[in-house]
């Protein structure tokens, strides 16, 4: 597996300091990525002094062991500083990262650093990618931002009423979830995805928790009930259709199927769309994210330091885990078929390619 350096200007002229500050789940059409909030859905840390980066230095390539669908091929060093959302869009990779103002922009196709970093402000909270856009939400600026994943240049920000922690987008628009005390009502907001005008507002009594688009309509877990509700097109308030197995960390949707990951359980969920409850299946220690790409559904295992790899219908692992960066915990899928992952604990965003 080659390993790189990152590529980041020197600190001076890129990272000022700031003394100190106060981070899904998301589900896209086009892309899919999660982002969990800080190093952990209830926690917050100080902000560091940004350091220089080493030059690249590249590794040998590791070859898959004889059976393995899936497998490390590139790891990218010195990535923000604990990155806890990435997404795929124009080609590159980007990478929030709660601590810096900046984002992290990776050309997917050399596995290299780009030496533009836009400014969001720290605190960013999630990320997603469609198309030719990327949007962030910040936290304690609450901030939605739009910008052109060519360029690399803001097309738009606008304001949000609360605290943003939830983000989605599908063909009728950008769906940011706020946060809100346990007891209290949360909101769901929908925005144009072209000029950042908000288009709906929907009061949820329960609290918004995790949150996926399947194309169709928009999914939320509401958050105080662990019930699983649906919001169709034209609809003005959600539906309830089951009840999650527990509280959610994080969802996605692939393969026809909505992915749960449950909150302090080594557990996912599959909820089929048949108005069954979902099935459960073990899934190593402290699993963040579920996303699926090409036939099998990947899942990051925090405390692991590892992706397993699954059937999506047998709910099985079709391979031992794959090694990657200490604490992994988002993942996207780019163009080619490969899905990345970022670690907090090393700072690192590996690729993992389909054999």
């Amino acid at each position: 597996m080659a390993t790189i350096g990152s590529q980041n200007p020197p600190a001076p002229r890129r990272w000022p300091f700031v003394a100190a500050a106060t981070v899904v789940a998301v589900g896209a059409v086009a892309v899919v990525l999660v982002a969990i909030s800080g190093d952990d859905p209830s926690s917050r840390a100080a902000t560091p002094t940004p350091t220089a980066s080493p030059t690249p230095t590249p590794t040998a390539t590791v070859t898959a062991t004889p059976g393995e669908v899936a497998a490390a091929t590139a790891t990218i060093e010195n990535i923000g500083s604990r990155p806890t959302g990435i997404a795929f869009a124009g080609g590159d990779l980007w990478v929030i990262s709660p601590r810096s103002p900046y984002l992290t922009r990776i050309d997917a196709s050399t596995d290299r650093e780009r030496s533009d970093h836009p400014e969001v402000g720290r605190d960013s909270t999630a990320i997603v990618g469609d198309g030719d856009t990327v949007w962030v939400t910040n936290g304690s600026e609450r901030l939605l931002i739009a910008i052109d994943a060519d360029t690399g240049k803001e097309r738009w920000r606008v304001p949000v009423p609360a605290g943003p922690r939830r983000l989605a987008v599908d063909a009728r628009g950008v769906w940011v979830g706020t946060s809100s005390p346990d007891g209290e009502p949360g909101l769901v907001l929908r925005y144009d995805r072209e000029t950042g005008v908000q288009r709906q507002q929907i009061l949820v009594g329960e609290g918004v928790g995790a949150m996926a688009s399947s194309g169709d309509a928009l999914w939320i877990v509401k958050r105080d009930s662990n019930a699983l509700t649906r919001l169709d097109p034209g609809a003005a308030q959600f539906r309830d259709i089951v009840s999650a197995p527990g509280p959610v960390r994080s969802m996605s949707f692939g393969a026809g199927a909505l992915w749960l990951v449950l909150a302090g359980e080594d557990t996912i969920a599959r909820y089929a769309m048949d108005g069954r409850e979902p099935v459960t299946a073990a899934a190593g220690r402290s699993p963040t994210t579920a996303l699926v790409a090409g036939n099998y559904l990947f899942v990051s295992s925090r405390n692991d330091q590892s992706v397993l790899v699954f059937d999506p219908g047998g709910l099985r692992q079709v391979q031992d885990p794959i090694p990657v960066g200490i604490n992994p915990i988002a993942l996207a899928a780019s163009e080619d078929g490969a899905v990345w992952v970022t670690a907090l604990g090393d700072n690192t965003v590996t690729r993992i390619e389909l054999r």
